[in-house]
């Protein structure tokens, strides 16, 4: 279920039939990586994902962000609760919307927003200096503008689970911030996290390790936390 209330941005798309679903994806990042993968009927990042799928079968899922929606089938079928999803590049969030439409997956709740540790609206650079989309590269700019604008969630604040069992941040080195909104539910389910950069000298990481996350393993660019 997506969020109506956002103005979704026109642009024009592909739609790509693969092993694990039907994936919308915007024809301006069709060079990205995982669109890529998608469309030469792969799946991106496979260990990840396979790790992500056995998770959600013990709970609910924090996933962001989402860019086309390429992990929303596989998650939405592994899990029996909810998972929720954030986006918070208006085009990605458009192609997203469309997957979870073309796939049916009614326990995806999809926000068109970035996590964060306080809410507001933050500059978003989308494009770079070539005009090129920058797709899932999508960055948040905390001193200088970008091309869009975004609204700025706190996860404590949006998410109501009673058994959170993956946490997985791929937010372009918004880790730290992702987290700092989000302890409410790390403290109280201690999910296992997956983080594309751990936010190493953060007190975020500090606080992780303070209650008992130490990485058990590294793949595919991903850096796996559980408390052991």
């Amino acid at each position: 279920m997506g969020d109506s209330h956002i103005k979704i941005q026109p642009t024009t798309s592909m739609i790509v039939k693969h092993p694990n679903g039907i994936f919308c994806i915007p024809d301006e990042s069709a060079h990205r990586f995982a669109a890529k993968k998608i469309i030469a009927g792969k799946a991106w990042e496979p260990k990840t994902l396979a790790l992500m799928a056995k998770e959600a079968a013990k709970g609910d899922v924090i996933h962001g962000g989402t860019f086309f929606g390429d992990a929303l089938p596989t998650l939405s079928k592994a899990c029996k609760g909810t998972v929720w999803a954030f986006e918070p590049n208006p085009s990605n969030f458009a192609a997203a919307s469309k997957t979870i439409s073309l796939n049916k997956l009614s326990n995806v709740r999809l926000t068109n927003a970035a996590m964060s540790d306080h809410t507001g609206i933050m500059e978003m650079r989308t494009r770079d200096n070539k005009g090129t989309a920058m797709g899932g590269g999508s960055k948040l700019l905390r001193a200088s503008k970008g091309d869009e604008r975004v609204n700025l969630i706190r996860l404590d604040d949006t998410v109501k689970t009673s058994r959170l069992s993956l946490l997985h941040l791929d937010v372009e080195l918004h880790e730290a911030w992702a987290l700092g909104g989000a302890f409410g539910l790390i403290e109280t389910h201690l999910p296992l996290i997956i983080l594309e950069t751990p936010p190493l000298k953060s007190e975020a990481w500090a606080k992780l390790k303070r209650l008992g996350y130490r990485v058990t393993a590294t793949f595919e660019e991903n850096t796996i936390l559980k408390v052991r």
